[in-house]
């Protein structure tokens, strides 16, 4: 992926430093499979003040978005309660290519630039599965891009996130886990996905764990189990309906036979 992403959020926070009672929300949605393949969407949406502000300047931060389906994700717009809402998607088919996901999202980024996730390891065995990486929001010092417009103080963003935090940039992250969730530095656990309301002013180690093989073996042998009963129920109405619809003819060859 370009750097659109990483340019039009550091452009929405340069804004929301004059106008900080705005906000822009993130949320980073990971769904892994058994077989270690899965899902990445990523949700960027500003509200209406921050929205109005930025296109009375002539200012579209979720322009020229197309060009992301060439690279494999799927990219909408969206209107969102009077602000706009950018849903990014795509897949990944292996544990490592979740890592390649993620990196695209950094890719050719400075280290002043922004960052929301980074460095994720993905392990999927026969019984569990694990991901571990960082997540957050690693605040921006300047644009980082070249014969940019927009300028602002890194220095004066910094104070703000740290002293306003959530109140200018959320982001939360959920993880859906292929089984039960053993083990995880979540702040919630909500059935099999995990969620993480991370920090405004840097990045955050998280780590989940579940179960995968005896989980699903154990559902199995149950949806078996419940199936050969029915089966069972079945056999036994039939015969039962067989027998009663046999007995008046068996009654009538009594009768018969006595006569």
């Amino acid at each position: 992926m370009p750097r659109l992403l990483a340019v039009r959020l550091l452009a929405l926070l340069a804004v929301a430093i004059v106008l900080s009672a705005c906000q822009v929300r993130v949320a980073s949605d990971i769904g892994v499979n058994a077989d270690g393949s899965g899902t990445l969407a990523l949700t960027v949406a500003i509200d209406r003040e921050l929205w109005e502000s930025l296109t009375a300047d002539g200012f579209d931060p979720f322009a020229d978005v197309a060009p992301l389906a060439d690279s494999g994700w799927t990219a909408t717009v969206e209107p969102d309660d009077g602000g706009q809402r950018l849903a990014l998607q795509t897949d990944f088919a292996t544990p490592g290519e979740l890592a390649v996901r993620v990196a695209e999202l950094n890719t050719g980024l400075a280290e002043e630039d922004p960052r929301i996730l980074d460095a994720p390891v993905l392990t999927v065995t026969e019984d569990t599965a694990t991901l571990r990486m960082q997540a957050g929001l690693v605040p921006p010092s300047s644009t980082g891009v070249e014969g940019a417009t927009i300028e602002f103080d890194g220095d004066a963003l910094a104070e703000l996130l740290a002293t306003r935090g959530t109140e200018v940039f959320r982001h939360d992250l959920r993880v859906t886990m292929p089984g039960p969730i053993d083990a995880t530095d979540a702040d919630e656990v909500d059935g099999r996905t995990a969620v993480w309301n991370l920090p405004a002013d840097g990045m955050r180690d998280v780590t989940v764990n579940a179960t995968v093989g005896p989980s699903n073996r154990t559902l199995l042998v149950a949806l078996a189990a419940g199936v050969l009963t029915l089966a069972l129920v079945g056999v036994t109405v039939a015969v039962v309906r067989r027998r009663r619809a046999d007995r008046p003819l068996r009654l009538q060859r009594q009768f018969d036979h006595r006569a």
